[in-house]
């Protein structure tokens, strides 16, 4: 080979063509050393932008229906719908395990769901393959993330106040590997319902206020972020406002630099409750609190009356109707009440054919990256 330094070169000129050539070929052994052991590495240098503005931390783009393909400079992976579709989202008791875990829920229903919910506490360990599992099969994963230990429920283990000082943090970045991990985008519905006191983080539960949960839910996501976690949309999510004492929502709102999406947790509960009566006036707070963020109701369901199968039509409809919905995610799980509906054929006809009746079928989807900066309108 011959040599980069020139013949009549004096020989000090030589010998640190060679050093400087030698070093090069160190630094570039090393480098390709670290992003082999250290995969994230690799997404942080080289990562795809989501279509909120993000970078996807996976390696590679899912494409519906289970492939995938590398990325490119001209597409990228969003979550946000381009057009008047929604997300037919929904949760089930079980996501763990081989398969499909909503597949008696499609097979009830008709129709396969495009997002899927589950949940996880800060006690346990975020569940990736459930997580690949779903985005596999088309859908979004959307986590609810729990800051207690669902084993004891009623225990404050994770005080929103120690989650602000940094007592969790590598916990915290630990997490945020794994949300990393996922191949697109995935939801995180962090600390949900926090205008009731019926979870340990609510700001009407013994030693808290708003001032806790917003300086925790910032806190939990500005150091997932840093960890890496490029990939997660953060969703905001309160219960209806008929919670006793009542919390004006924007008291608790954290603040549109750290929130992405809006949930919503809201149920039908007896045979006179519609849509309207039960959703308009928590929707009219949040367009106070939130009004540039789509909604999500992200729990809903119809509890068993006597009208069920209309009721289910008329929620739908409502989610339909209401331009700043982007979907829903139906709840169907024994809890406290039964609303799954599996074993209703009814209510599970009523359901699927109100969505295949149109504006849903919403996913992860690809799209130009020139389009990124131009944040689509939710809804029709």
């Amino acid at each position: 080979m011959r040599s980069i330094v020139p013949t009549h070169a004096p020989r000090e000129g030589r010998r640190v063509g060679r050093m400087l050539a030698g070093t090069l070929v160190v630094v570039v052994m090393a480098v390709a050393v670290a992003l082999a052991v250290h995969p994230p590495l690799l997404s942080a240098l080289a990562a795809p932008l989501l279509g909120d503005g993000r970078a996807d931390a996976s390696s590679t783009t899912p494409v519906l229906g289970g492939q995938t393909a590398e990325p490119t400079q001209a597409q990228v992976l969003s979550a946000l719908p381009t057009d008047e579709r929604r997300y037919f989202g929904v949760s089930v008791a079980e996501v763990a395990g081989a398969g499909d875990p909503s597949a008696a829920f499609t097979s009830a229903v008709g129709v396969a769901p495009t997002l899927q919910m589950f949940f996880g506490s800060f006690a346990g360990s975020f569940d990736v393959g459930a997580a690949r599992r779903i985005t596999a099969a088309g859908r979004l994963p959307m986590l609810t993330w729990e800051p207690f230990d669902h084993r004891t429920p009623t225990v404050n283990a994770f005080p929103l106040q120690a989650i602000a000082a940094g007592q969790f943090d590598v916990h915290l970045r630990e997490e945020a590997a794994r949300f990393a991990s996922v191949d697109g985008p995935l939801v995180v519905r962090f600390g949900h319902e926090m205008n009731g006191d019926w979870y340990p983080w609510g700001i009407t539960a013994p030693g808290n206020s708003a001032a806790d949960y917003i300086a925790a839910y910032r806190h939990v996501h500005d150091v997932v972020t840093a960890a890496g976690a490029m990939n997660v949309v953060w969703m905001w999510s309160p219960n209806l406002i008929d919670a006793e004492p009542a919390v004006p929502l924007a008291s608790v709102y954290p603040g549109d630099d750290v929130v992405d999406w809006v949930g919503l947790s809201g149920y039908i509960t007896s045979a006179t409750q519609t849509f309207a009566n039960r959703m308009t006036p928590t929707l009219a707070q949040l367009d106070l609190a939130a009004p540039a963020k789509p909604v999500v109701l992200a729990e809903t369901a119809v509890e068993r009356t006597s009208n069920r199968a209309a009721q289910i039509r008329d929620l739908v409809e409502g989610v339909l109707s209401t331009p700043r919905f982007i979907g829903f995610v139906w709840f169907d799980v024994a809890k406290r009440a039964d609303w799954s509906v599996d074993d209703d054929p009814a209510a599970a006809a009523a359901l699927g054919e109100a969505v295949r009746a149109g504006g849903f079928g919403a996913g992860p989807h690809l799209v130009p990256a020139r389009t990124r900066s131009a944040a689509p309108t939710p809804g029709r």
